[in-house]
């Protein structure tokens, strides 16, 4: 999870923010800063244990909304059962809280996103929200430790396994180099490098992914 994290404040360095299931309770924490995940990932070590389910983690380039704690991710749904990250860029998300037919929960474009989720499923994401999305996120009123994700293609996202390709945990980065370099690991000057990442995918457009807590991968693919 550090290694990921800070790789990826090259995807913005603005913000940054983490959320953490545990198995056996259905409490998720955040950790959310106006500063680069380089400054937060000693976090970790404080919140990550061996209950620990998941962990999602975003740096944010801040494109709607100020650069303060209320705007970093991961953000909730108007009832606090969707927790999400969202890279990208959505356009009308005005017109994505007069069609759930609730009020504005702020102003970062990603707010509109998890209230769609929380309020319709993916469905309502393709229904109602344009521009560019790619999607990790959790729903309390599922089985605890599910996480799924989600690209509408306008932003690449892409997912694999470390140590072992068909029950290693399961990683994914908004980008395939970034996933790639964050398990590679360095040896001796002369020899190949290694990696831990024993499996590796770029997500198919339009397909929800849905990791289970037993830690299979189950997929569906969204019409629209």
């Amino acid at each position: 999870a550090k290694r990921l994290w800070g790789l990826l404040t090259e995807r913005g360095g603005q913000a940054a923010g983490l959320g953490i299931g545990t198995q056996g309770t259905i409490k998720r924490r955040r950790s959310r800063a106006p500063a680069s995940a380089l400054t937060l990932k000693g976090r970790l070590d404080k919140y990550c244990h061996k209950g620990t389910a998941w962990v999602m983690q975003h740096t944010r380039y801040a494109t709607h909304g100020k650069n303060v704690l209320e705007n970093a991710h991961p953000h909730t749904g108007p009832d606090k059962y969707v927790m999400l990250v969202h890279n990208g860029v959505v356009t009308n998300q005005d017109a994505v809280y007069k069609g759930l037919g609730i009020e504005s929960l702020g102003p970062v474009d990603s707010q509109a996103v998890a209230a769609a989720l929380e309020l319709g499923g993916i469905e309502k994401v393709v229904e109602l929200c344009q521009g560019s999305m790619s999607l990790i996120w959790s729903d309390k009123r599922l089985p605890e430790g599910t996480i799924k994700f989600w690209t509408n293609g306008g932003n690449p996202l892409a997912f694999g396994r470390i140590n072992d390709a068909k029950d290693g945990a399961v990683v994914c980065a908004s980008t395939m180099d970034i996933l790639e370099r964050a398990f590679e690991i360095p040896t001796k000057k002369g020899r190949p490098s290694k990696s831990l990442l024993a499996s590796s995918y770029d997500c198919t457009i339009g397909r929800e992914y849905t990791v289970h807590t037993d830690g299979s991968i189950t997929h569906r693919d969204i019409e629209g």
